[in-house]
């Protein structure tokens, strides 16, 4: 289902009906909230100075090799006591591409970065709520 919401954002509808920053926005909601298997309250309150992207160490596998990889923190989770509250982000596989919340999480930050000059402060949400997003395309040929 995340794959069909993505492709149809970058469908010409989606394209035309949403904003560019709404689209990438819900890209990397979408996507953290899957591959994290995280409420929707756990990724909106999310806060830059839990966040570390592009991170490289080497392979454990291939030492030659060097992983890109982030990490994040989420706090008062059900799992925390058990499990601990970090957890890694990775590239995934192309198949995959729908829920590599990495990339979709990178690209979210490097666009409110260099597109809208956003200068990231600790407490700054990771994905703020978007005030401009398109209804045009949510309306029916009724109306």
């Amino acid at each position: 289902m995340i794959t069909v919401l993505h492709v149809f954002l970058d469908s010409p509808s989606g394209v035309e009906g949403f904003s560019e920053a709404s689209r990438m926005w819900f890209k990397a909601v979408s996507s953290f909230a899957f591959y994290g298997m995280c409420r929707i309250k756990e990724v909106l309150t999310l806060t830059w100075k839990d966040v570390s992207l592009r991170q490289y160490r080497s392979s454990v596998v291939a030492p030659d090799e060097v992983i890109e990889y982030g990490t994040y923190a989420l706090f008062n989770r059900k799992t925390a006591v058990t499990e601990g509250r970090d957890y890694n982000l990775h590239h995934v596989s192309k198949d995959e591409m729908a829920i590599n919340e990495y990339m979709h999480l990178c690209n979210w930050v490097d666009y409110a970065s260099k597109t809208k000059g956003h200068q990231w402060r600790d407490e700054d949400f990771v994905f703020p709520a978007l005030t401009s997003i398109s209804k045009k395309v949510l309306k029916t040929k009724d109306e």
